[in-house]
Formats: structure tokens, sequence, C-alpha cells
């Protein structure tokens, strides 16, 4: 993937790949990521690899206030824009907030306290910590030096 483009950043898990650039302009950051974008997807055929355009998503991250409309066409799709991602597991937006994806831990945390709550009078502590680190620490620590850093 890597020698499709010198411009953008790849980072690859399993069969996810996101690409990275950025750009203090915005019309050269859509001129740039709809050329760069057209490499890759060039690169993906001439090695037989398959890309689902229909999945494949887009997210501008500003500060700034609005949400300019960003339109990337790749193969002659409409790359979709999206303001709320989810990446390996973690929830993004594009103004970093971490709103979305801790809204969704307390809603996961709120069922697994609920369970807790329901099963103490039944089972020994040692089975009830175990039910904690599958039901809510795990939602606690996974990904947490990013999204829980403080500035």
């Amino acid at each position: 993937m890597e020698n499709s483009s010198s411009i953008v950043q790849f980072v690859q898990f399993a069969d996810d790949t996101t690409t990275m650039y950025s750009c203090n302009d915005f019309n050269q950051l859509q001129i740039i990521l709809q050329r760069e974008g057209n490499k890759v997807v060039d690169w993906l055929i001439a090695n037989k690899l398959i890309i689902n355009l229909s999945k494949t998503q887009t997210m501008l991250f500003s500060f700034k206030r609005g949400n300019p409309k960003f339109e990337i066409i790749l193969n002659n799709v409409r790359i979709q824009d999206q303001l709320v991602t989810t990446f390996l597991g973690v929830i993004i937006d594009n103004k970093l907030s971490w709103k979305p994806h801790i809204t969704h831990l307390c809603s996961k945390i709120s069922k697994g306290t609920a369970i807790l709550r329901f099963l103490k009078i039944t089972y020994p502590k040692h089975i009830l910590r175990m039910i904690y680190m599958s039901l809510i620490y795990s939602y606690l620590n996974y990904c947490n030096l990013i999204w829980g850093r403080r500035k």
C-alpha cells in the first residue's frame, strides 16, 4: 500500500486501512486527497486487491465552527463524509471531544453495573470480580491512553 502514495500516511490493522493527510488549505486538501485516493484505488486494482468503496469514509478534523462540505469521489463512488466514526473500537468525532465514545462507555458500564447489582446477592466476591473485569473494566481499560488522556 505504501508505495501507492508518497504523500499520505497509512495505518493498517488486519483488513482495515486508514490513510491520513494534514493540510492548512481546505481546497488543496480536497484536491490532494482526491488525487492520492485514486492512486491508492488504482494500486489496489493493479495488485488484485478489493476495496469496498461503499464502506469507505472520510473525516475532516477541524476545530473551526461549522462543517465544510468535503467531497471525495473515487472510482465514480462518492465517499461518505462522517462526523463520528469507529476506529478499532474507539468512537472518534471530528472535533476529538470524545463525547460519543464516553457516552457509549457509560451505556455499556451502566448495563454491567446493573448486572453486578443483581448478581451480588447470589455469587461470591471472586466471581463478581471476574464479571466486573469482563463487563466493566475491559471497557474502561481499552485504549484509555488515547481517549482518557487530559492535557
